[in-house]
């Protein structure tokens, strides 16, 4: 059963995906109507899959990079759905999400799980460091959209994006308040991940792995202290975000290849 409902999640995903890639490309408004429920059809069968998997398997939802990954995947699809009240238009931002949100579902299958820590900062820092970078991840799908609109908007050629996009202040709007959830979550689970590290008698250096993590955590902080100082705004931003979110895509793919 539990395999059903994998294969589920990911057919409902990529389904939902396509449909707003085919709305966003000029197709007429049906594809637009119909990805949110293919979406939510997804959002569930990946709960009870994960829940299947936990009542009968053990398989808690952060026991391990694996779980966590499935875990993480679903706070991304979930969120694109809590975007429909962000204002009109938002919701299409998922064709760009959702291709994360994908992978890591897939790369769940062949991550190692089980052997984690425990207890409550374990916990703290698990779920920091999953909303930090699912807001990230959508601060990235923003960027993505925001620089393919400003593209048409330069070459003055308004086609479907131009259409079907929210405009560009809304698109840096939802950006920064992505990045306002990110970076605090992000150094929550820096923090918490110290002294996890140090509690399992590893406080006389750290791993070069965890320095990346925090390198890419600086590249954020900088990131936001130069839109806060109004140095970097637009296109640098964007650009700024997607580069932070590339680093912060690969220290999950370092952790997953270590297991």
């Amino acid at each position: 059963m539990s395999e059903v409902l994998f294969s589920a999640t990911a057919a409902a995903y990529s389904v939902a995906c396509v449909l707003w890639l085919v709305y966003l490309r000029g197709s007429e408004a049906p594809s637009l109507a119909r990805a949110p429920w293919v979406l939510g059809v997804g959002v569930v069968a990946h709960v009870l899959r994960d829940a299947l998997r936990w009542a009968v398997e053990g398989i808690a939802p952060f026991a391990g990079i694996g779980p966590t990954l499935s875990t993480l995947a679903l706070v991304i699809a979930a969120s694109m759905l809590l975007l429909r009240r962000a204002g009109p238009r938002v919701d299409v931002l998922a064709a760009f999400a959702l291709p994360v949100a994908l992978g890591m579902l897939l790369g769940s299958r062949v991550s190692h799980s089980g052997g984690t820590p425990s207890g409550a900062t374990f916990i703290v820092h698990v779920v920091a460091n999953t909303l930090g970078v699912a807001a990230a991840i959508v601060a990235c799908a923003v960027s993505i959209a925001y620089l393919l609109l400003e593209r048409q908007v330069k070459a003055k050629r308004l086609g479907a994006l131009f259409r079907r996009l929210p405009s560009l202040e809304q698109l840096e709007t939802l950006s920064t308040r992505s990045m306002h959830v990110a970076i605090p979550a992000l150094t929550v689970g820096i923090i918490t991940g110290h002294v996890v590290a140090a509690r399992a008698g590893r406080g006389a250096g750290l791993p070069w792995q965890q320095l990346f993590a925090m390198a890419t955590w600086v590249v954020f902080v900088v990131l936001a202290v130069l839109r806060a100082l109004g140095a970097w705004r637009g296109r640098r931003a964007m650009l700024g975000t997607l580069a932070g979110g590339a680093a912060l895509l690969l220290t999950l793919a370092i952790y997953a290849g270590r297991g």
